[in-house]
């Protein structure tokens, strides 16, 4: 029996239970081609990245993997394919050289990229507040004066 794959669930994918569910798939006829390496599948991204696939649904107490999100699975698994921040085929080697370390993220990147920030606006942003702190601060003065605070 061989380690075949390695599939990180969507979190809440049963009830009462918020983390991600892991699924070992362990193979005694692995197919050759695929000797020597582990892959690794995250899904935990409602929608993939680069696929865009819709892999699970929310309900309210639970996550519901979707049919497309099952076939897709299900295709990556049996087809080896290699899809970033989704799949990979691992050698046996990196795991290795990780301390036979099975955590998903060690190997498939799933970080999310950051949202790019426009500058300007935020220069605009920083004037328009500035404009209104002065008007505050002048209110207030006028407000100490009547009360003869100043």
């Amino acid at each position: 029996m061989k380690l075949d794959s390695v599939v990180i669930a969507p979190q809440k994918g049963a009830v009462n239970t918020s983390p991600p569910g892991c699924i070992l798939i362990l193979n005694k006829d692995k197919p050759e081609e695929r000797e020597g390496k582990v892959q690794f599948i995250y899904a935990e991204d409602q929608t993939l990245r680069e696929s865009e696939v819709q892999m699970f649904e929310e309900l309210s107490n639970q996550n519901k993997l979707t049919d497309e999100g099952v076939e897709y699975l299900a295709e990556t698994f049996l087809t080896g394919r290699e899809e970033d921040h989704h799949s990979r085929l691992v050698d046996l080697e990196e795991i290795e050289e990780n301390d036979w370390n099975l955590n998903v993220p060690r190997y498939v990147n799933t970080t999310k990229p950051e949202e790019p920030i426009d500058v300007s606006a935020k220069l605009r942003e920083l004037d328009r507040l500035a404009q209104e702190r002065q008007k505050t601060d002048a209110e207030l003065q006028e407000y100490m004066e009547v009360l003869e605070y100043r």
